[in-house]
């Protein structure tokens, strides 16, 4: 069973007999809380919900909870800040268009250890750690 927590505006159903949502906040503050207390294996963030705290949030997230492995949410994310991202250390990006096709292929690859992100994005996160 993949216990996945969310931090999202809108509330997310997903139906999976492996997949159990264990908590859903859109206040980041309760959100904490519920990381520390929960120890999800998969984190949904939205993106919206970062702005200005991005680096403390994400931060904060995976001193509390290392194990776990946040996928990105939300619409437009550019390349170039998907890969300030990773860098941060997050899992994955879903666009919202692809959100009800690929979300439960998203939470099993980030669970078993892959990166849900473009080949494109692979290719330029090679290049910059290897700059």
């Amino acid at each position: 069973m993949i216990k996945v927590l969310t931090i999202t505006k809108k509330t997310i159903e997903i139906d999976d007999a492996n997949i159990n949502l264990v908590s859903h906040d859109s206040d980041c503050q309760v959100a904490i809380e519920n990381v520390r207390t929960h120890q999800a294996r998969v984190i949904l963030l939205e993106y919206e919900l970062l702005k200005s705290n991005s680096i403390q949030l994400l931060k904060t997230i995976n001193n509390f909870s290392p194990a776990s492995k946040i996928i990105l949410l939300g619409k437009g994310l550019q390349d170039d800040q998907l890969l300030e991202y990773l860098m941060l250390g997050i899992y994955g990006y879903l666009d919202d268009n692809y959100f009800d096709k690929f979300i439960i292929k998203a939470i099993k690859a980030v669970d078993s250890g892959e990166a849900w992100i473009s080949r494109k994005v692979v290719a330029q996160l090679i290049e910059k750690v290897s700059a």
